[in-house]
């Protein structure tokens, strides 16, 4: 476990003190909120380059800076807590995809601690983690996008709580 993840842990189980009674799901989201609103996580050197951006993909297969990071940042989070995830080497939302098939988690409801994403035909993608559920939007936070509708919605700037239109989303993943 990386130096940040473990600061980002102690971090949130000094809030939460139940935190590892919390199912896979919750604790991930969990992390991300505290990614989103304490540290404010941003590509501050640079586009998907900076202090947390390059943890995320140093973890997810020893990627360096500049590769797209949505997953790789879901895959840390899952990891510091403790929540399943798959060994994803190149960090990328397709990898979660099949994860999700192989071991029964894929899931074509949305819910709180669920994770979101779409694949477009080439593989590329995006993902988060679902808040809230309902009027047909998605409350997300999610890494690699931007903090409004402008800007690249699957390549942005930071870590950003979302909403979205349900109909944006393809596939939920369950991590309970």
């Amino acid at each position: 476990m990386t130096v940040l993840q473990l600061q980002a842990l102690a971090a949130i189980r000094s809030h939460y003190p139940s935190f590892d009674s919390f199912k896979g799901g919750e604790r991930v989201l969990l992390m991300m909120a505290y990614l989103a609103d304490v540290c404010n996580v941003r590509e501050e050197l640079g586009p998907n380059h900076g202090k947390w951006v390059d943890d995320f993909l140093r973890e997810a297969g020893g990627l360096g800076p500049g590769y797209p990071w949505c997953a790789a940042s879901i895959n840390w989070c899952a990891e510091a807590c403790g929540a399943p995830n798959p060994d994803v080497s190149d960090a990328a939302v397709i990898g979660w995809k099949r994860w999700a098939q192989q071991t029964g988690r894929l899931m074509h409801e949305p819910a709180r601690g669920r994770l979101c994403f779409y694949l477009h035909p080439d593989g590329t993608g995006h993902i988060g983690v679902v808040i809230s559920a309902g009027g047909g939007e998605i409350r997300s936070i999610e890494g690699n996008t931007s903090s409004g509708n402008a800007g690249s919605q699957r390549d942005g700037d930071g870590l950003y709580r979302r909403v979205r239109q349900a109909s944006a989303w393809q596939f939920f993943i369950n991590l309970d």
